[in-house]
């Protein structure tokens, strides 16, 4: 099985495709516009081509000239707020990318097709998710809307085809190599001024947070099992933003001025708060993995700098 995984070059892009050399899985073809910060190794023994996935001709050149018959599809646009101001980073780079790969799916009888998916598709929900709450489905920002019409588009592809299709609803994803996000936020304008700390929100948004090793490890068994799954996942706890902010002044060691603002919302777009009900899931997902306080120590001890 010859494996096409887009957006490979990008932050959960690369661990995923490190942990899939680590159990003999090399020889990958990555497709992403931006590879100029792919890791060595992964180079050495993967196969970069720089193109943007919505690039059809290119995109099916890859999978002809390569003999893809199985894409992972990780590429999107990966800060929510973007959308807010510009939609067409939704529009054209998470749902238009999975319409082409559809389409691709169809016409080269792809066996296979994972999908990163987001917490962003419910918006803000009191309760917790359960994975087939449909009623819950009401995203707030144009990121939300592409993921959640990316799933369908890939659910019916999956039905009328033939195809094995797996999606995961990722939480907030952190770890080494950050490129956006709370975290990154803070130690971006901790460099910046390291007395001073404006912080988007009230502080007491409240999320679960996956440490990115523990998720590409989760997508490598899922993919694995050969189980067609749509599913949430996350750690079981939540954390705020308040505590993140006093975890990460602590790590690197400040003692700032933190101001909040008076609204709950940081951005337009933006959950203040979401949990997940993952006791239910497939048991490919029941594996021990940190919580969300512990994937923000952990991460917090990866990209501080060392005293």
């Amino acid at each position: 099985m010859t494996i096409l995984i887009t957006g490979g070059a990008g932050f959960i892009g690369q661990h995923l495709v490190k942990q899939f050399n680590k159990n003999g899985e090399n020889g990958i073809v990555i497709l992403d516009r931006d590879i100029s910060l792919v890791d060595s190794d992964i180079e050495n023994k993967n196969i970069l081509i720089k193109s943007d996935v919505n690039d059809f001709k290119l995109v099916e050149k890859t999978i002809k000239d390569n003999l893809i018959d199985s894409i992972i599809h990780l590429a999107a646009n990966s800060d929510i707020k973007t959308g807010a101001t510009n939609s067409n980073a939704d529009f054209r780079d998470t749902l238009n990318t999975s319409l082409i790969l559809s389409e691709i799916a169809r016409f080269y009888k792809i066996k296979k097709i994972f999908f990163a998916s987001s917490s962003a598709i419910f918006g803000f929900r009191k309760q917790r998710i359960m994975n087939n709450d449909e009623f819950a489905k009401l995203p707030v920002s144009f990121y939300g809307i592409a993921k959640l019409a990316s799933e369908k588009i890939f659910e019916q592809t999956a039905k009328e085809y033939g195809v094995t299709y797996q999606c995961l609803r990722f939480p907030n994803v952190i770890g080494p190599q950050l490129t956006h996000g709370l975290i990154y936020d803070l130690k971006n304008k901790i460099a910046a001024n390291p007395d001073t700390l404006n912080v988007l929100g009230d502080g007491h948004q409240s999320k679960p947070f996956m440490h990115v090793d523990d998720l590409t490890s989760i997508i490598f068994n899922v993919w694995k099992s050969d189980i067609s799954m749509v599913e949430n996942i996350s750690p079981a706890d939540n954390i705020s933003v308040r505590e993140i902010v006093e975890l990460t002044c602590k790590a690197f060691q400040i003692s700032p001025k933190v101001n909040y603002e008076e609204k709950a919302i940081g951005w337009v777009g933006d959950v203040p708060f979401y949990s997940y009900e993952t006791s239910k899931n497939s048991i490919v997902l029941k594996t021990n993995i940190r919580t969300s306080i512990q994937a923000v120590n952990d991460t917090l001890r990866e990209i501080a700098p060392i005293s």
